[in-house]
């Protein structure tokens, strides 16, 4: 066993913002049937900054929920009434919270499976005597379920951690017993992945996802340390050599 690889879920091996930006979409599109004419309140709050601010201020109260988002949907929508001063309404608030659903249809995930390039590349790495272990943020049961629905576990086993936080002190639990030389975090998340895990001393490669970014990622700086970048998860196999 050569090297030991702890890997990020959503946007390194499945899309996952791809569905947030849909029914971000899918909540406008039905806001300006809706208005009519009331149209310009939809358009001068600017729908998907508002959501966003909204977003960020309801994981400070809820952290990492499932229940966040379609509820982020909810308020931008009661923020719309608010301006263009028109009775909420409990029936579309329903459905609104529906749309807000589609991040979390496994359905999707099912279906769609994983990123292109992944399935060969980790096959690759199991080759090579490497150690796999999921390192994911998020709901735990939204995470336990895309990794039961993409069959994760043939290639990870039990190496499967999910967290509320992704921090210097998660990875120093995790490679406790391991030599950090030979530990690489590979993720999209400049904050999530990328600073904590160097912090930690491990090695990181950074792969930006290709869709939109999470608010919580805004402003995020790329850290004064080196990593590896690469701009898709296959490019892991292609540079392995250099990974020392």
């Amino acid at each position: 066993m050569n090297k030991h690889f702890f890997i990020d879920l959503d946007d390194t091996l499945v899309e996952c913002s791809y569905l947030y930006s849909l029914a971000t979409f899918k909540l406008g599109v039905y806001l300006y049937e809706l208005l009519g004419n009331k149209i310009p309140y939809v358009e001068h709050l600017n729908l998907v900054k508002t959501r966003k601010k909204i977003d960020l201020k309801l994981f400070e109260q809820m952290g990492i929920n499932r229940k966040r988002f379609p509820t982020s949907l909810v308020l931008t929508y009661r923020k719309i009434c608010e301006n263009a001063k028109i009775k909420v309404s409990k029936k579309i608030e329903k459905d609104i919270w529906q749309i807000g659903e589609i991040p979390f249809d496994m359905n999707y995930y099912k279906k769609k499976g994983l990123i292109k390039g992944v399935i060969p590349t980790l096959e690759f790495l199991l080759n090579q005597q490497d150690s796999l272990h999921i390192v994911t943020f998020g709901d735990v049961e939204v995470q336990q379920d895309k990794i039961k629905v993409l069959e994760l576990k043939k290639y990870f086993g039990d190496n499967i951690t999910v967290e509320s936080k992704k921090d210097k002190a998660l990875y120093n639990h995790l490679t406790q017993k391991l030599n950090k030389k030979n530990c690489f975090m590979i993720g999209n998340s400049l904050r999530g992945d990328i600073t904590p895990s160097l912090e930690a001393g491990l090695n990181a490669i950074y792969i930006p996802s290709i869709g939109s970014v999470w608010s919580y990622e805004d402003g995020s700086e790329k850290p004064n340390l080196d990593f590896f970048e690469f701009k898709k998860f296959s490019d892991i196999k292609r540079n392995y050599d250099l990974l020392i």
